[in-house]
Parts: C-alpha cells; sequence; structure tokens
C-alpha cells in the first residue's frame, strides 16, 4: 500500500488504492457505493438491568477496541492537485456516538419490516467528513425471548471493509467480559 508524509500531522498514512478512488468517483446520490453487512446477535449481554438496549455500555467497548483497528478512526484528506488520491488521515475529532446507533423496527418485527429498515438506513450515501461506517443496532425484532432482540448493520464505504481484506489484517476477537 503506498503511504507519504501527511501534511496534517506529520505521520505517515495509507493512500487510496485506485479501485478505492475509482470507487469514490463514481458514487452518485442515486448510486451510493457502500456496502453492509446484516447479523443477529443474542440480546442479552447488550441489555441494561431494566432490559434496554445499553448503548452506552456497546459504545464504550468499541471505543476501547478501536485501538485495535486504527482504520476506523480515519477520514479521507484530499491531497492536493497533482498529488495523488487522498489519504486516510485520522480523525481529530472522532466521535464513536457519530457512527453507533439504535433505532427500532417497526411493528410486528418481522423480515419486511427489518429489510425495509435497513434498506431506509443505508438509502444515503456516505458523509465523507467523518470515517466512512456506521453501525446500527436495530431494537423490536420478531422472536421468542423477552425484550428486545437486537441485530444488527454494519456499513461502510467500499474502501474500508475491502481494504482490511487486502491488508490481510484477520478478524479482531473481542475479548469475553
Amino acid at each position: 500500500m503506498n503511504s507519504m508524509s501527511s501534511p496534517v500531522s506529520g505521520g505517515r498514512y495509507p493512500r487510496l488504492s485506485a479501485i478505492d478512488h475509482m470507487m469514490l468517483r463514481v458514487e452518485r446520490p442515486a448510486a451510493p457505493q457502500h456496502v453492509a453487512g446484516l447479523c443477529l446477535v443474542e440480546a442479552a449481554p447488550l441489555l441494561d438491568p431494566a432490559s434496554g438496549l445499553d448503548l452506552d455500555m456497546i459504545r464504550d467497548r468499541l471505543e476501547r477496541r478501536l485501538t485495535r483497528v486504527p482504520e476506523l478512526r480515519r477520514v479521507l484528506y484530499r491531497a492536493p492537485p497533482l498529488c495523488g488520491p487522498p489519504l486516510w488521515v485520522d480523525d481529530p475529532g472522532f466521535s464513536i456516538e457519530r457512527h453507533v446507533h439504535a433505532t427500532r423496527v417497526p411493528a410486528p418485527g418481522d423480515e419486511a419490516a427489518l429489510l425495509a429498515t435497513a434498506e431506509r438506513l443505508l438509502r444515503d450515501r456516505s458523509d465523507r467528513s467523518r470515517p466512512l461506517w456506521d453501525l446500527w443496532l436495530l431494537t423490536g425484532l420478531e422472536s421468542g425471548h423477552v425484550g428486545p432482540d437486537p441485530g444488527g448493520i454494519r456499513a461502510g464505504h467500499r474502501p474500508m471493509p475491502y481494504g482490511f481484506v487486502q491488508q490481510g489484517r484477520p478478524p479482531v476477537q473481542a475479548p469475553r467480559g
């Protein structure tokens, strides 16, 4: 991966690959280029004592683990003309609250309602002024469990998730407890 000294902080930052740069250039409001994954997870570890989603705890745990994946704290920096493709630089204003959200799937909480909610959340282009990822925790899903049964949508721009694969980065295992 190419990198160069950045005027932003004097450090070395990776540049976008040619294909990632192309994906950003072809993106249009009617044709966003982000990708997403949907997974269902066990609700119990994510709930507070009142059986509500403990969003503060979730954000805190994720933020502590971001040191293992610094790419998730980076934002695009446009290089001056004729100086190459954009760079990924550290976002000095990074806030986990801007990336980890919760919403309720409307009743009846079935697959159709889940997919309609996912489509609504993924409709718009990613805001390029911040790191290009979001995690949505969805409550109100149909299940036999007591209390909400969160699912999650992890959305990111194409350069983010594919970049991890290209770098050969193994998945980070979350420690228990």
